[in-house]
């Protein structure tokens, strides 16, 4: 593909800060909003490419940024720029190996110097479009036969089965259950009321040492409340222990 020189400039590092490749929006990105937008594309901007990162404009690049121009060594003879795909990426002719450059022949350039019938195309199909000739429509072929229906020799093994006539599947029935002695039932409700009542038993005696446990606790308590008051302390005396004590009352 080629590119005019007019439509490419080098992209420095302040401007690739800002700006980055979009891929959900097509060949084109949009740059920030601001009072000059303008449609970019970065190329030559992969680990492996040699530099300078290029930037094609989709018109001609905005005059508030004072962008380098491309190097003269990668001009053809139209003062454009030929590109191929590699790397990940669009690089330059020069930079591709075994590749060289090829003579296209001149094309007719705007007032402004760019070939903006090119660039035109490119925009609404959504890639670069090279300056090559269109390829020649294919030859017209003649129509063809319709195919003639023949009768089937050997039936595939599909058409067997469908003829066949299937098995009809008989529906297992449920098993009877069997039924339990009377006098085992009798003995597992007997077992099962027994091992309810001992776990009864035991929750309420735990209970039960819970409540005795807290009692004392209680009465211990008490009967210090009672010593600390029997002393005659103020609630407020800094030699008092329990000045710390917001609930302590005299």
């Amino acid at each position: 593909m080629t590119i005019p020189a007019t439509h490419m400039r080098v992209l420095d590092k302040t401007a690739e800060a800002i700006l980055e490749n979009r891929r959900s929006v097509g060949v084109w990105s949009l740059s920030p909003r601001g009072k000059d937008r303008f449609q970019f594309r970065i190329i030559n901007n992969t680990k492996d490419c040699a530099p300078p990162c290029l930037i094609i404009f989709e018109k001609e690049p905005p005059t508030n940024v004072a962008w380098q121009r491309v190097d003269p060594a990668l001009l053809d003879s139209n003062g454009d720029v030929q590109l191929c795909v590699s790397k990940g990426t669009a690089v330059p002719l020069q930079h591709a190996k075994d590749r060289k450059l090829i003579a296209f022949p001149p094309r007719e350039r705007d007032e402004n110097g760019g070939a903006s019938q090119d660039l035109a195309e490119s925009s609404t199909s959504g890639s670069p479009v090279s300056s090559r000739p269109a390829s020649p429509e294919p030859p017209s072929l003649p129509p063809l036969a319709l195919p003639t229906m023949c009768k089937v020799l050997v039936p595939s093994p599909l058409i067997q089965l469908a003829n066949e006539t299937m098995p009809r599947m008989r529906s297992r029935s449920p098993s009877p259950r069997t039924p339990v002695n009377p006098s085992v039932r009798a003995q597992r409700n007997r077992e099962s009321a027994a091992t309810s009542r001992e776990r009864k038993r035991k929750y309420i005696a735990y209970l039960e040492a819970q409540v005795s446990q807290l009692e004392n606790t209680v009465e211990t308590l008490l009967q210090e409340n009672s010593f600390w008051k029997s002393l005659g302390v103020e609630a407020y005396d800094e030699t008092c222990p329990l000045v710390a004590c917001a609930g302590f009352v005299t």
